[in-house]
């Protein structure tokens, strides 16, 4: 069910809503999967972004300090903290 929900919010985030046209003859799978990106409907692309790593976060907490997962020199780019002249601030990443 995650794993689904998973790939629905992926495609909604990279494509949009679903364009996909139902066929008859779809497999369990690939109508499990139609499904459930249908059901997501209109939602923002930015939305199911924030979902998607929502629902991964709560699956699998700290997933983003696996090994590799960011590199050494990574900067985390905040639109919420400006530098005054409007240009962004960029915040280095402690590595634990």
């Amino acid at each position: 069910e995650t794993r689904l929900l998973l790939y629905s919010l992926h495609q909604q985030a990279e494509e949009g809503p679903c364009k996909i046209r139902s066929k008859w003859g779809m497999e369990l799978e690939e109508r499990a999967k139609y499904e459930t990106w249908v059901n997501l409907g209109k939602m923002d692309k930015f939305e199911a972004m924030r979902l998607y790593v929502k629902l991964i976060d709560e699956e699998k907490p700290d997933w983003w300090r696996s090994a590799g997962a960011l590199p050494d020199s990574a900067v985390l780019v905040s639109p919420l903290k400006t530098a005054g002249n409007g240009s962004v601030k960029k915040t280095p990443v402690k590595k634990p």
